[in-house]
């Protein structure tokens, strides 16, 4: 508790008081207060912006393929708190699993959300895309093989073994290192995005840096209020279907 202590105390030192909101933020009820910037983005076959060696070289030491129900046990290993039948769950609605090994040990993962309408829970707000589309969620390294390139050469991989036309995704505005990464990916910023909640009230700001002429939105709601759906279909948006379906809620690894 003391080192925690210490830690976000040199966090607010640094001039880095988000990062602080977002490690209260665990214990801090989204309705009492929450603030977050985000961004909303996607790519293609990540292909273009990174560097083709990276895989030649990861391949001596990693190894990547995709999960199935029966690797069930190894996910759980990465993440002994969660439920198994809620990972089941995620085959049992074709979710796909990426899985990186270091030998025959499990180090990270990513999935692909294949639904159209995809919940980010932290900013209460659903997201609609197009058809033959993935959301890219709950991607996790382990700790000892961060910064080597594995999430890099996982996403490169995933992508280049897979059929969709986009690769959507989520990517917190204070997290440099992460917005870095994907943008080595080929990720393409869509939506410039803020989220504030106070005693209950929502807002959600959004702009469309693919269209800098198109005005600033904003979307009020309550803890009572409808969900919040935001299309972000960038070819058949004109054809969408007047119902929606249930949108899949994510579960994200920190």
């Amino acid at each position: 508790m003391v080192q925690q202590l210490a830690k976000l105390l040199k966090l607010i030192r640094d001039g880095r008081g988000q990062i602080v909101l977002m490690m209260l933020y665990n214990y801090i009820p989204w309705w009492f207060f929450r603030y977050m910037k985000f961004y909303i983005g996607y790519a293609d076959e990540a292909g273009e912006a990174l560097d083709q060696k990276l895989l030649k070289r990861m391949a001596r030491n990693y190894t990547f393929r995709f999960g199935t129900i029966e690797d069930l046990p190894v996910i759980q290993t990465m993440f002994p708190g969660k439920n198994i039948e809620n990972l089941r769950k995620r085959f049992e609605r074709n979710d796909v699993c990426g899985l990186a090994f270091h030998g025959d040990y499990c180090i990270g993962m990513t999935w692909l959300g294949t639904s159209r309408l995809n919940e980010e829970s932290k900013v209460r707000c659903s997201f609609r895309i197009e058809e033959n589309c993935v959301w890219v969620y709950d991607a996790f390294v382990a700790r000892e093989h961060r910064s080597k390139g594995v999430y890099l050469a996982l996403g490169k991989w995933v992508t280049i073994n897979s059929n969709y036309d986009l690769y959507y995704g989520f990517m917190v505005g204070l997290n440099a290192a992460s917005l870095k990464t994907h943008a080595r990916l080929g990720a393409i910023l869509v939506y410039d995005m803020k989220f504030i909640s106070l005693f209950g009230i929502s807002l959600h700001r959004y702009k469309n840096l693919l269209n800098p002429a198109e005005p600033v939105k904003r979307i009020w709601s309550g803890i009572f209020g409808k969900p919040v759906v935001i299309g972000i279909e960038q070819h058949d948006s004109t054809n969408m279907p007047s119902k929606p379906d249930e949108p899949v809620k994510k579960e994200n690894a920190v």
